[in-house]
């Protein structure tokens, strides 16, 4: 048997939520957590590039 998400409305939880605002905190502090991450990989890729760029740029 599935039980709903609170977060979401779907049915995919194998066992029954716990209290929902806990729950919310750990799934928005997992989603934080997640785009924290990418945002920092995108900085160190603009960071990488503008590096390259100067590089390339006093070559010419």
């Amino acid at each position: 048997m599935k039980y709903t998400c609170p977060c979401c409305n779907y049915k995919t939880l194998d066992e029954e939520p716990p209290d929902t605002m806990t729950f919310v905190k750990v799934v928005f502090g997992k989603m934080m957590a997640t785009n924290i991450n990418i945002l920092m990989k995108q900085v160190l890729i603009i960071f990488h590039l503008e590096k390259h760029n100067k590089i390339l740029m006093s070559m010419s």
